[in-house]
């Protein structure tokens, strides 16, 4: 199924609930890591999907940036190829699709797709944006899973997923890229790490246990109502232990 969404589809839809000084748009809802790789980060894209439990609640959508004439293999195929012995459900997208947790959606080479109201959209990879599939993916899932979105960016060519994590910063999300030196073409996490935004730069052996900590630490945030006297709400009583976040707030 293709479509005729445009990129800031997501943000248009959500219009003024979407807050950037508290980005709090999507907290409560199911955690999304959206991965940007390349044929090349193949090894490392299955060491991280098979450090996740299996019933880590999260739901991953991978997305592959090829250079031109590449990534022809249809999307059953290179579904197969990533889930070679991961523990998770692993689901090649032909079609729209409801997201849902403990699941990989591996989106076809050379397509794109946008996450909007809890599904993920398959699109025709956007060649009028250079097919810069995975910015194009992690701008429509940050603005839709807000604080509770992840992006990670693995070995690839040029810098597909570097401006697209920026937005996931605005949101209050999550980025992640491979460290550089682990990398076959390291352009892809350069270009990310280059922008200043990147949370985290990990061995890919490292990123399942971080991501699981981090999102099971989301529950814990006692985030102040964006409406009323939020912040005499936030001063008053909490547990002591608290006591350094209520000063900033």
């Amino acid at each position: 199924m293709t479509t005729d969404f445009t990129p800031d589809q997501a943000e248009e839809q959500l219009g003024n609930q979407i807050d950037d000084p508290i980005p709090s748009h999507g907290h409560g809802t199911m955690p999304v890591v959206g991965i940007g790789a390349s044929e090349s980060a193949l090894p490392q894209l299955q060491m991280l999907l098979q450090g996740v439990p299996q019933h880590s609640g999260m739901a991953f959508v991978v997305l592959r940036h090829d250079p031109p004439g590449t990534g022809t293999e249809a999307a059953a195929e290179w579904a197969g190829r990533v889930g070679e012995s991961i523990p998770l459900r692993v689901v090649p997208v032909e079609r729209s699709v409801r997201l849902e947790g403990n699941t990989v959606y591996i989106v076809p080479p050379a397509r794109g797709a946008r996450a909007l109201d809890g599904g993920l959209v398959l699109t025709d990879g956007e060649p009028e944006h250079g097919r810069m599939v995975i910015d194009l993916f992690l701008r429509s899932m940050a603005d839709t899973h807000g604080s509770l979105a992840a992006a990670v960016v693995l070995s690839g060519p040029g810098a597909d997923g570097a401006i697209g994590i920026k937005r996931v910063k605005e949101r209050g999300g999550l980025t992640v890229a491979q460290d550089p030196d682990e990398a076959a073409l390291d352009a892809m996490p350069r270009a990310a790490i280059g922008t200043g935004m990147i949370d985290w730069v990990l061995p890919a052996r490292e990123m399942p246990q971080r991501l699981v900590s981090y999102f099971q630490l989301q529950p814990a945030l006692q985030l102040p109502r964006e409406e009323g006297a939020q912040l005499q709400e936030v001063t008053r009583g909490g547990r002591e232990e608290d006591a350094p976040l209520r000063d900033i707030l």
